[in-house]
């Protein structure tokens, strides 16, 4: 008995991230891994409880040098404690170089210092210093 061939979409295997990291969704949001989804949730949770507002995903900031715009760079998330001071948010498993030159880039010219995130510290809120 022959059977008619398979789509090639079929046939191929779903690749594995660079990182390792696996895509997730919640609550109608696509995270690109299971640690931002952790850190999300624990936001909510934060904000539920009147630690943080203005909780915002994905914001993102032109950085520029010299009058020209060179890239954009986007957290995964922003938001402003109760004492009034905005934090700027990223969940990192792994720190590649291109993420280096950003994260400089953006510190030098907005003056926020970025909050990592990591598999330890996925519970902690940013001081926004």
């Amino acid at each position: 008995m022959k059977y008619p061939p398979l789509p090639l979409k079929e046939l191929k295997k779903p690749r594995r991230s660079k990182y390792g990291n696996t895509r997730v969704d919640c609550m109608g949001f696509t995270f690109d891994s299971i640690l931002e989804r952790d850190h999300y949730l624990f936001l909510r949770s934060c904000e539920a409880a009147g630690k943080i507002t203005q909780l915002e995903l994905q914001p993102r900031i032109p950085l520029s040098a010299h009058g020209r715009h060179i890239c954009d760079y986007i957290a995964d998330f922003r938001y402003r404690l109760a004492n009034g001071r905005v934090v700027y948010s990223d969940a990192k498993g792994c720190l590649t170089d291109v993420f280096r030159i950003k994260w400089r880039l953006f510190e030098a010219q907005t003056g926020y210092k970025l909050h990592l995130v990591g598999r330890k510290n996925v519970t902690e809120l940013g001081t926004g210093d």
